[in-house]
């Protein structure tokens, strides 16, 4: 018997003891939620604050009976009950950032995952001159690249380390199962909405269209060509947008019979069921291109794709369009 309470106690002390997890945005919600469900036994004890589309995904996920209110996470905190303080990002709430300052006035470790390669700065608040204190003791990313992205961004503001990308597992894992296929009626094309950049365009040089804009360019381009099967184009919207967004963009398109538009919303339809229902997807500057790239389709990116997207295969389609007719007749034959 004491050698079995000594066994257990070596087994308890390698686990990473109390750990509280924090999410708001949807991206960082599937990075963090997948990695507690693969990882979540190395810890003596988790919870979670949730909040918006990041509680949707984190029940879809069986973590539902971990999640608790705002109000408690900060107690657990105040009381000294938790270690590690684990926290994905997002533009749209303070929730991660309130709570890594919380955490660290309480000289609790924080920790933040990017699961991506955009927007590393402003995830932490930049360019308010104060932006460096939202940092965390450690950013957990998903590549090689990534980390190099980060260390340039932070420098030695914070420590820098590769994990698993466990999220890509589990898509690979949705993919196989799911019973979603393409409509041969139509070559299906899929276009991923990304709304965080109709606020940037106008800051960065390097985008020269707003995401409306190039929608628009793409669907008159679609439209001359001669296809043998009608076009159906399909938006996907993020989960933030509103459904009203493209209304006007389908009504428009409603009575062509060459050509369709439609939208998918991401309430009802996984990102893997509109990928895998689609022969080209298209998008813009956005990791959810990368999503599609795992699954060998052929993707193509409006705008010169950054290292992280070429990285991961996305093809690149020039201003002017042509290159799509030459995907889609290439795809088709």
């Amino acid at each position: 018997m004491e050698g079995m309470g000594k066994a257990n106690r070596v087994k308890q002390n390698k686990l990473k003891n109390n750990v509280l997890a924090i999410s708001n945005d949807p991206g960082g919600a599937e990075a963090l939620s997948s990695y507690l469900r693969h990882r979540g036994k190395e810890h003596s004890r988790f919870r979670c604050v949730a909040q918006g589309f990041a509680k949707k995904i984190f029940i879809s996920k069986g973590l539902g009976k971990y999640l608790i209110d705002t109000k408690k996470g900060k107690e657990l905190i105040l009381k000294g009950h938790i270690d590690l303080l684990l926290a994905s990002t997002g533009r749209s709430s303070d929730l991660s950032t309130n709570f890594i300052a919380l955490a660290k006035s309480h000289s609790i470790k924080t920790v933040t995952i990017l699961e991506h390669w955009l927007g590393y700065k402003e995830r932490f608040g930049y360019p308010s001159r104060d932006w460096r204190s939202n940092l965390p003791d450690e950013i957990w990313v998903v590549d090689k690249l990534a980390r190099k992205i980060a260390e340039k961004e932070f420098g030695k503001a914070a420590r820098i380390k590769i994990k698993p990308n466990f999220y890509f597992k589990d898509l690979r894992a949705e993919y196989s199962k799911s019973s979603a296929s393409k409509d041969r009626r139509y070559f299906n094309v899929l276009f991923l909405n990304q709304p965080i950049l109709k606020k940037i365009a106008s800051k960065k040089k390097k985008i020269k269209i707003t995401e409306m804009g190039k929608v628009t360019k793409l669907i008159n381009f679609m439209k001359t060509m001669n296809c043998s099967r009608p076009i159906r184009f399909t938006i996907r919207q993020h989960p933030i947008e509103s459904r009203s967004e493209f209304a006007e963009v389908v009504k428009g398109n409603a009575d062509s019979n060459n050509f369709r538009v439609a939208l998918s919303n991401p309430n009802r339809n996984s990102l893997v069921e509109d990928v895998k229902s689609a022969d080209v997807v298209i998008g813009i500057q956005t990791s959810a291109l990368t999503i599609a790239s795992l699954f060998k389709k052929t993707i193509c990116c409006c705008d010169k794709p950054p290292l992280w997207l070429s990285a991961y295969n996305v093809k690149h389609i020039r201003p002017n369009l042509s290159g799509l007719e030459h995907f889609i007749y290439g795809r088709r034959k």
